[in-house]
């Protein structure tokens, strides 16, 4: 789902002679709240080489949910940013040399200072075609948090006076305390270093790890699974792989991207314009829907780069990728810079063509009540009962989510059609387990539990079952076990101490099936929990019957192994507990925990989204739906009695089972009774 947010004024490129145009950002929902993150940095492998760059660093792990910008802010954006602010420039937002000397986005400045005005080109029709929605270039951090302070500000209007304080309403405070920090000379990067975003804002510069998030996660719930590229794609040899193509085909073929290969004859898009216009690979998008994180420009982050000591520098993390060749190690090819292994750091005030951003907008307050909407989610005031990361009043309000029955609760979510997305740390794809494992002690049959811990995210503080994966050429299919729900009573993720709050039996299969569990509570956000099974096996000397995933290492699988039955309250006692990373060297089983449904279900008989109480008459015995029970009922009860078909044709607007008076959830002679006496009272007692 997508949204506009439209800050003030019109809603049009031009509202009237003389006008500024509104800047309207348009963003995707960020959800998975809670997910692990991945390494990324130079000792990361890429085609089999350690060829990534940058100080290693697990990127991508936030805790809650949050927008980021579709596309990169445009060449058209950001004049109207300087047509709002930079009559005046004190703080160098524009990067052209002089007055009618166009920059490196065919930005035209005119006048003097104190009255300068801005157009792209000449001001055509054609010029704004030609280069109004490529990505912005040229642009130093210290830009992108001025404008992310103009949008946190509302997009005011006036002119800059080069005083910090002064202009603190305009682009000097907002999100970032810039305050006047010179924008040049010797030590113009200095200032910016201690620069941190303000913990109310709205509008930012995202974090490396927002940032890597939306353009590498696989958003498949709270995992750590992470595509190689911003494109949706993954890869492994040179032009072997599924990196991305730099081509522009129309239509997009996907998997494409603006970056550069190697020389001047295989650029995407070539001078002048270099960048391609956002959104230009329609087919291209990230998982969570964002275009160009991949190619075009290098993108800015908040994120501050640690040296190798983890002290902080002067730079910014920049990251991505452009049309041009990356600047550290003069990497020839674009698409090693767009992989997700690939971290660059760039002076604050650095602005070459190939640097743009885009924003994100975190703390959300969507109701406008002064309370984070993520806040409100977790203290139960508010919810996101379809699990989107907005809050339902702004879904139903902004008509993205329908509520026919005025309830405050999202209709897909009253009839089926949301699930809660599962706790888990597995792709999904099963790895080759080292065969013949030999479990501790192991006997010709025994018992053995395996366990995944996992972290509460509001909204899903309750679970209502799990599923495990299991692999059927060591455990005939059929083979009992049970399913367990343990609460981590030290909250320390080791399930020694864990107590049994739910359990269920269970059946081997091959398939990831789901076992249903009691609807339990856990805990408040960020409490621990363990999920797992129980099973008792004829064989321990083979490969271990639960699925495994080595994908990620998070370091929350456990198993024990007893030649005794498991006291599911003493796992501790269960012969030797072993954590998965120990004894293996990584990764972690397959088993899921389901939070549970907390809406109650409505019917939807015709499967068409909405709830039948919204789309029939619910009146009992009223079968003709004229909302009254008479002898005109009649009939139709008789129709609806003989041939249901017959009767929804007849009467399409109206609900069968209205003539299931008895209640007990079909329309069949014993409701004949009933229904008289519906009849001859006028409506059923």
């Amino acid at each position: 789902m997508r949204r506009f947010f439209r800050i003030v004024g019109c809603a049009i490129l031009f509202c009237g002679a003389g006008l500024r145009a509104e800047v309207i950002i348009e963003t995707v929902p960020i959800g998975n709240p809670g997910n692990p993150g991945t390494l990324s940095g130079q000792t990361v492998n890429i085609q089999g080489t350690q060829m990534g760059s940058g100080n290693d660093r697990v990127c991508g792990a936030v805790s809650y949910p949050f927008e980021i910008a579709k596309y990169e802010v445009t060449v058209r954006q950001y004049v109207e940013f300087l047509n709002a602010v930079a009559a005046a420039d004190p703080y160098a937002l524009f990067s052209g040399s002089s007055s009618g000397v166009p920059d490196s986005n065919n930005i035209i400045r005119s006048g003097t200072a104190g009255s300068y005005t801005y157009q792209i080109g000449d001001g055509s029709q054609e010029a704004l075609i030609h280069w109004g929605d490529r990505a912005v270039g040229g642009i130093a951090w210290c830009d992108a948090a001025r404008f992310a302070n103009w949008m946190q500000n509302g997009q005011p209007t006036g002119v800059l006076s080069g005083n910090g304080a002064a202009d603190a309403g305009l682009t000097e405070d907002g999100t970032y305390a810039t305050l006047g920090a010179a924008p040049s000379g010797a030590n113009s990067n200095q200032p910016y270093q201690p620069i941190v975003r303000h913990p109310g804002a709205t509008w930012v510069i995202p974090s490396e790890d927002e940032w890597f998030k939306a353009a590498y996660h696989k958003n498949d719930g709270i995992t750590a699974n992470y595509f190689t590229y911003p494109t949706s794609s993954s890869g492994g040899g040179v032009f072997v792989f599924s990196t991305p193509e730099n081509n522009i085909i129309d239509p997009d073929p996907g998997n494409s991207a603006n970056y550069h290969i190697g020389s001047p004859d295989d650029d995407c898009v070539g001078p002048p314009y270099n960048r391609s216009n956002v959104g230009e690979f329609e087919n291209s998008a990230s998982p969570y829907g964002t275009f160009d994180q991949g190619g075009n420009v290098w993108e800015w982050t908040d994120t501050r780069y640690l040296n190798v000591n983890g002290g902080l520098t002067l730079r910014r993390i920049i990251r991505g990728a452009s049309y041009y060749p990356s600047v550290v190690q003069q990497q020839p090819d674009g698409f090693m810079c767009m992989h997700s292994a690939w971290r660059e750091d760039q002076p604050p005030v650095a602005g070459v063509g190939r640097y743009g951003f885009r924003l994100a907008r975190v703390n959300n307050d969507c109701n406008g009540n002064g309370q984070v909407d993520q806040a409100e989610i977790a203290a139960g005031t508010a919810h996101d009962y379809n699990y989107n990361g907005i809050l339902d009043d702004c879904d139903i309000a902004a008509g993205t989510s329908e509520d026919c029955n005025e309830n405050g609760i999202p209709d897909e979510a009253e009839v089926g059609r949301v699930t809660p997305p599962a706790y888990l740390v597995d792709d999904g794809e099963p790895a080759d387990l080292l065969t013949a494992i030999g479990y501790p002690g192991e006997e010709s049959e025994g018992y053995i539990v395996w366990m995944n811990q996992f972290t509460t995210v509001a909204g899903r503080e309750s679970i209502g079952g799990l599923t495990p994966a299991m692999l059927p050429q060591f455990v005939p299919a059929g083979t009992p076990f049970t399913a367990y729900l343990w609460s981590d009573e030290v909250g320390n993720g080791n399930p020694a101490d864990a107590a049994v709050l739910a359990s269920a039996a269970g059946t081997m299969s091959p398939a990831l099936d789901f076992v249903d569990l009691p609807d339990t509570y856990v805990g408040p956000e960020g409490t621990k929990f363990v999920v797992g099974i129980v099973m008792h096996i004829a064989d321990t000397n083979a490969t271990a019957p639960a699925t495994y995933d080595d994908s990620s290492d998070f370091r929350v699988s456990w198993f024990a192994w007893s030649a005794t039955a498991i006291d599911p309250n003493a796992i501790a006692g269960a012969g030797t507990l072993i954590n998965l990373r120990d004894f293996l060297g990584g990764g972690n089983w397959m088993i899921r925990a389901q939070p549970a449904v907390v809406v109650p279900q409505l019917e939807d008989t015709d499967d068409n989204g909405v709830p039948d109480e919204c789309e029939f008459a619910s009146v009992l015995a009223d079968m003709n739906c004229d909302g009254v029970v008479n002898n005109f009922d009649i009939d139709p009860f008789v129709l609806g009695l003989t041939d249901a078909n017959a009767y929804e044709a007849a009467f399409p607007d109206c609900r069968l089972l209205n003539g299931d008076v008895n209640g007990d959830g079909v329309l069949n002679n014993f409701d004949i009774d009933p229904f008289v006496i519906c009849l001859t009272n006028s409506g059923c007692p």
